[in-house]
C-alpha cells in the first residue's frame, strides 16, 4: 500500500472536495472500501468496458470512486489516466481527488496448492455529478434541454477541449457518455484512459493500436497516427447530437429550420445565429481531411462571434426620422457643426430588440460626435471595434472595462493594472500551480493585438499603455458599473456637484476632496474600487476621513489614496507619522491598499496590529513612507512597496518583489534562511550585508537557485564592516549563493 496515503480519513477526503486548490493524493484502499459500503451493488452508478464507478458517500458530500475490473490487462490505461489527471484543473474537466494503486499478497489455491498471489486494486476518485451524462440528454429538437442550456453545453465542452489541447492532452475517447453535468449544467470532460500526453514539440504519435467508440472515432484512426484532429472530429460529431439528437450530417439550414419551429419570434435572431454556428462548426469539424478540421481556437472565436451583452441585437439602417419615433427611445441627435451630416441622411444604427441594462449603450450611440461629413466610415469603425470587443474572453473583457476609470489618455501603468485585475477577481488561473500574474500578462497582450491597449514609452521600462478615445468612448457606455469624478479643475470653494450613480462598484476621483468624499462617496454601499489619483500640495488627508472609508465602504477590494506615481503623494503632519486606522480590519475584502506618502522628512507609517486580519490582502503601496512591521506568516500577500524593514519576512511565501533585503545578525528575524521559502520572487533582489553570513552553508539558506523568475541579482558586502571574514569565506558564501540557472 502506497505509505503516503494511510492517513487519509473520510473528513480529510471531504475538506479536499471543499477546497479548489486541493491537489490530488494517494488514497488508502481502505478509506474507498469505507465509503463505497465495501463497493457495494447498492452504491453502483455506471458500468463500463473495464471499469466500474461507486457512489463515495461522505459525512456531508458525495464522491464518485471508479474501479478497474481487470488490472493487469488495463495497467496502461490507469497510468495514462493518472498522468493526465494529476495535469489538469479546469471548470470544464471532471475534478480529480485522488487514486489508489493498491498491490496485497493472497493465498490462492493453484494446480492443488495454495500459492502467494499478488491482488492489485487499481481505483480513482473523482467529483460526483449527480445529473449523469451528456448521453442521457441527447434528443431531438422536439423535447428535452432548451437551446439555451444546449448552447451553454456546447460552450463549456469546447472550452474543455481547448484547455487539455493547450496541455499538450489528447482526449481520444469523447463521446458523450464521457460528458459529466452538474447541477447547473455545467459539462465536464471525464475518462482519461485512452488519453495521451503529447511533449511540448510534439504533434502526433505513431501507434499499433487505436482504441475509441464507433461513430466518434475519426476517419484516419486505421493509419495508426493520432493527432489534435482526432478529439476535433469527435468534438464535430457531439455538437450535431446535441443539435439534432442524431450523428451524422445535417444540412446547415435544416438544423436552423427545425430550431426555428421551437423557439419564440421573441429572442430567435440571435438564438437561431447560434444555431447556425454550431452547426457550421459540427460540419467543419467532421471533415474527412484532418487538414481541414479546424483546431479548438478557432472554435471557441466563431462561438464568441455570436455572444450578446444580456441581450439580443440587430443590425440595420435607419433614417434620423425613424429613430426619432423608434419605440425603444434609440434616436440620433442632428449636428451643430459646420458642415456636419445633415439629419435627413441615412446614418448606420442598431435597433435593440429586447431591454436590457445595456441598452443605453445602444441608446448613445448616436452620442459619440461622430456626425459628420465622414459619419458612415466612422460607425463602420465603431461597429468593428464592437465586434472586436464582443468576441474577447468574458474575463479579459471585465479587464478592460474596468479600464474605463481612468480619465482618457491617462497613463496605465503595466505592474498596477496587472495588480488591480487580480485584485478585482478578473483574473481566473485554470490550475493551482498556474500564476495570476502571467494569466493577466496574457489578457495584456490579447488586448495589445486587438489594439485596445496602446503601449507607451516610459524611462522605467516597466511599460505603459493609453486607450484610444474611440475605445474610450465605446469603454464608457458599456461599464456601467465604472465610473469616475475629473475634479481637478475645480475652482474656489465649490468642488465637484455631480451626482454619482448609487449601484456604482468602481470609482475614480481624480482630486482628493474631504467634501466631496464625505458627502457623495461614503454613502456608497457597493464600492469595491476607490481610486483617489493625486493630493494637492496644500491638502492635507485627515486620518478620521481614512477611519470613515473603512468603517463605511466594507465591500471595498481595492483602496488607494494618491495612486498617481506622479509628486502628487500625501503630505503627513507635523510628527511625520501617518497611522493607518485599526479599523482598517473591517475590510475584510481588501486585497489593494495604496496610501503614497511623500518622500519629505523621511516619514514613517504606523501600521496597526489589526492589518494582520486581512487575510486577502494582495498588494501594499506606502509609497516614500517607511514601514517597520512584524506580519508573520501570511499566504497571499504579493507585494510591499515602500522603504520597509520585515522582520521574519520569510513568512510571506507568495511575496513576489523584494528589491533589498540586508542580513543582520543584531536583531532576530534579518538571517539570510528568511530567503528560503520565498521562491515567487521575481524581477530584481539586492542583498546586502553578507559580511553577516558565515559560511557556504549558511549562505545555501537563501535558496537562490529556486528562484527561477529572478532576472537581475546584486550581491553586496559591506566593505568598512569590523566583522567582515577572510576573503576565503567570503568566496564560498558567494559559491553558496547560487542564483537560478
Amino acid at each position: 500500500m502506497d505509505r503516503r496515503s494511510s492517513g487519509i480519513t473520510p473528513r480529510d477526503l471531504e475538506c479536499m472536495l471543499c477546497d479548489e486548490t486541493a491537489e490530488p493524493k494517494a488514497l488508502p484502499l481502505s478509506l474507498l472500501e469505507e465509503i463505497t459500503g465495501d463497493f457495494s451493488d447498492e452504491q453502483e452508478i455506471g458500468r463500463g468496458g473495464f471499469a466500474v464507478v461507486y457512489k463515495g458517500k461522505l459525512e456531508n458530500r458525495t464522491v464518485a470512486v471508479k474501479r478497474m475490473s481487470n488490472t493487469y490487462m488495463y495497467e496502461k490505461e490507469f497510468q495514462r489516466e493518472v498522468e493526465c489527471l494529476m495535469m489538469v484543473k479546469h471548470k470544464n474537466v471532471v475534478r480529480f481527488l485522488g487514486y489508489c494503486a493498491d498491490t496485497q499478497g493472497s493465498m490462492e489455491k493453484y494446480d492443488g496448492k495454495f500459492v502467494m498471489a499478488d491482488v492489485q486494486q487499481r481505483l480513482l476518485c473523482f467529483e460526483y455529478l449527480p445529473k449523469g451524462s451528456l448521453h442521457e440528454y441527447i434528443t431531438d429538437t422536439s423535447s428535452g434541454l432548451p437551446w439555451r442550456d444546449r448552447y451553454r453545453i456546447i460552450e463549456g465542452v469546447c472550452q474543455g477541449l481547448h484547455y487539455l489541447h493547450q496541455k499538450n492532452i489528447v482526449h481520444l475517447d469523447l463521446k458523450p457518455a464521457n460528458l459529466l453535468l452538474d447541477d447547473n449544467l455545467v459539462a465536464k470532460i471525464a475518462d482519461f484512459g485512452l488519453s495521451r500526453c503529447f511533449g511540448e514539440m510534439q504533434s502526433r504519435v505513431i501507434t499499433e493500436n487505436i482504441a475509441g467508440t464507433l461513430g466518434y472515432l475519426a476517419p484516419e484512426f486505421g493509419n495508426g497516427v493520432i493527432t489534435y484532429q482526432f478529439d476535433i472530429y469527435s468534438l464535430g460529431v457531439i455538437i450535431i447530437e446535441i443539435l439534432t439528437g442524431k450523428k451524422g450530417y445535417h444540412a446547415v439550414d435544416n438544423v436552423v429550420g427545425s430550431w426555428s419551429n421551437v423557439m419564440g419570434k421573441s429572442q430567435s435572431n440571435v438564438q437561431l445565429e447560434q444555431v447556425r454556428v454550431c452547426a457550421e462548426i459540427g460540419i467543419e469539424c467532421t471533415n474527412f481531411n484532418p487538414a481541414k478540421r479546424p483546431d479548438t481556437q478557432y472554435v471557441i472565436n466563431r462561438l464568441a462571434e455570436t455572444e450578446t451583452i444580456d441581450g439580443y441585437i440587430e443590425t440595420g439602417v435607419i433614417t434620423s426620422h425613424q429613430a426619432e419615433h423608434a419605440p425603444n427611445g434609440l434616436r440620433q441627435d442632428t449636428p451643430n457643426t459646420p458642415g456636419a451630416a445633415s439629419s435627413e441622411e441615412n446614418v448606420t444604427a442598431v435597433t435593440v430588440a429586447e431591454t436590457t441594462p445595456y441598452n443605453s449603450f445602444w441608446k448613445n450611440t448616436a452620442k459619440l460626435d461622430m456626425l459628420n461629413a465622414k459619419v458612415h466610415k466612422l460607425n463602420e469603425t465603431m461597429r468593428s471595434i464592437w465586434s472586436i470587443y464582443q468576441r474577447l474572453n468574458p474575463d479579459i473583457r471585465r479587464c478592460l472595462e474596468y479600464c474605463s476609470i481612468f480619465p482618457r489618455r491617462c497613463k496605465l501603468r503595466r505592474n498596477q493594472l496587472v495588480a488591480l485585475w487580480m485584485a478585482q477577481g478578473f483574473v481566473k488561473t485554470s490550475c493551482a500551480t498556474e500564476d495570476m500574474e502571467d494569466v493577466a500578462e496574457g489578457y495584456i497582450q490579447e488586448l495589445v493585438s486587438c489594439s485596445f491597449l496602446q503601449p507607451e514609452q516610459t524611462w522605467d521600462k516597466i511599460g505603459c499603455f493609453t486607450i484610444h478615445d474611440v475605445v474610450h468612448g465605446l469603454l464608457d457606455k458599456v461599464a456601467r458599473n465604472c465610473f469616475r469624478i475629473e475634479n481637478a479643475g475645480s475652482q474656489g470653494g465649490e468642488g465637484w456637484n455631480g451626482d454619482v450613480p448609487r449601484d456604482v462598484q468602481h470609482l475614480f476621483v481624480e482630486k482628493y476632496d474631504t467634501k466631496l468624499i464625505t458627502g457623495k462617496v461614503l454613502g456608497l454601499e457597493n464600492l469595491c474600487t476607490l481610486i483617489v489619483y493625486g493630493v494637492e500640495e496644500d491638502t492635507l488627508v485627515k486620518e478620521r476621513v481614512i477611519e470613515s472609508i473603512c468603517k463605511r465602504l466594507l465591500k471595498l477590494r481595492v483602496l488607494a489614496i494618491a495612486f498617481s506615481q506622479e509628486p502628487a503623494a500625501i503630505k503627513i503632519n507635523v510628527c511625520n507619522k501617518f497611522s493607518v486606522p485599526e479599523s482598517i480590519s473591517q475590510l475584510k475584502h481588501l486585497r489593494y491598499l495604496a496610501f503614497r506618502i511623500s518622500n519629505y522628512g523621511y516619514p514613517k507609517v504606523i501600521l496597526p496590529s489589526t492589518i494582520r486580519k486581512l487575510q486577502h490582502i494582495q498588494l501594499l503601496d506606502f509609497g516614500d513612507g517607511y514601514v517597520e512591521f512584524n506580519f508573520g506568516v501570511h499566504v497571499h500577500l504579493r507585494y510591499i512597496m515602500s522603504r520597509f524593514q520585515l522582520p521574519n519576512i520569510g513568512g510571506l511565501i507568495s511575496l513576489h518583489t523584494l528589491r533589498d533585503f540586508k542580513v543582520s545578525n543584531l536583531q532576530e528575524g534579518y538571517d539570510i534562511k528568511q530567503l528560503r521559502d520565498l521562491n515567487k520572487l521575481r524581477g530584481y533582489l539586492h542583498i546586502k550585508g553578507l559580511e553577516n553570513v558565515r559560511s557556504k552553508e549558511e549562505a545555501l539558506e537563501a535558496n537562490l537557485a529556486a528562484k527561477e523568475r529572478l532576472t537581475e541579482l546584486e550581491l553586496r558586502w559591506s566593505c568598512n564592516a569590523s566583522n567582515r571574514c577572510s576573503r576565503q569565506v567570503d568566496a564560498e558564501v558567494l559559491e553558496g549563493l547560487c542564483p537560478p540557472p
